[in-house]
């Protein structure tokens, strides 16, 4: 039986090389570096989640492992003369499940209408982000409007819904400053997420799915956990479904399609969010609109 070794070690440089010096010298620690290398030949398999400092194909951590692995295989074969092995086994790579299930692009079903939301949000927190006028100026705008501000969080691409929840619920609760912000603004790119969150559609969109996204971050949490085994999946997997279920009828910490409907007012047949006027685009799918 294999003993699961369970350690952190903080990398001394950053990226894919910093992540290959951490794991051998954590295996070497660990285990002695003679152990090491000889679990490094044979090991048949390697998981990361979808970072891209892992996956790199020229120079992510699935390839300097590999690298790592054949250099070390070498030196093994000179070092034995009558070494048995003629060849180096492949080392399969994979992604972990959780964040391979959950990314926007893992799920057809709940990816394919909602990727270019996530999409448009992410470009949006880059916006600011990347300019401290612009942050500057948006914090200004919320204290002219009286209006609630959070800091918009960076976007990463692992622990996907935990990160991508705390996106959506940030936004939403800065959405009446962000809009405001947007009114004024004379930017070219300004008045394309001006356009982008004054859609009706686009705003039920983002509530429903920080409601969801609320009982799927929790699930993620617990799946990556250390006390659960691939046999206590079907359980959790069963628990999730029916607290999905539940939304439709239980009340949740910060319910965000009932808040934003609150906020959604009708006056002579326009429609308003707060103070602020709202559109609706005619969307057709694809499929009709080739009908047509």
């Amino acid at each position: 039986m294999v003993k699961p070794v369970c350690t952190s070690w903080v990398p001394m440089n950053r990226g894919a090389k910093g992540l290959c010096e951490a794991l051998e010298s954590v295996g070497s620690v660990t285990i002695g570096k003679s152990a090491f290398s000889k679990l490094l030949v044979k090991a048949f398999s390697f998981v990361t989640d979808g970072a891209s400092a892992n996956t790199g194909e020229k120079a992510g951590l699935w390839t300097l492992v590999k690298q790592l692995r054949q250099r070390t295989f070498d030196d093994t074969q000179d070092a034995t003369a009558h070494c048995t092995d003629k060849k180096l086994s492949p080392l399969l790579t994979f992604w972990c499940g959780a964040p391979f299930k959950f990314r926007v692009g893992g799920s057809r079903q709940f990816g394919h209408r909602s990727k270019p939301h996530f999409q448009q949000l992410a470009s949006l927190c880059s916006y600011f982000r990347k300019s401290g006028v612009r942050s500057q100026e948006l914090r200004q705008t919320a204290t002219e409007h009286g209006c609630k501000l959070l800091r918009l969080p960076r976007v990463f691409e692992v622990r996907w819904t935990e990160f991508t929840h705390d996106l959506l619920t940030d936004l939403l609760q800065s959405f009446s400053a962000l809009l405001a912000y947007f009114e004024k603004s004379t930017e070219t790119a300004s008045r394309g997420f001006h356009l982008f969150l004054t859609d009706i559609d686009n705003i039920r969109t983002i509530s429903f799915l920080a409601d969801v996204l609320i009982v799927f971050s929790r699930f993620q949490k617990q799946i990556q956990s250390d006390d659960i085994t691939v046999l206590d999946l079907s359980q959790y997997i069963e628990r999730m479904k029916r607290k999905l279920l539940l939304l439709k009828s239980t009340v949740l910490t910060a319910v965000w399609v009932e808040q934003t409907e609150q906020k959604i007012m009708e006056n002579q047949g326009v429609m308003y969010y707060e103070n602020f006027a709202l559109h609706k685009h005619d969307r057709r799918r694809r499929g009709e609109h080739h009908n047509t």
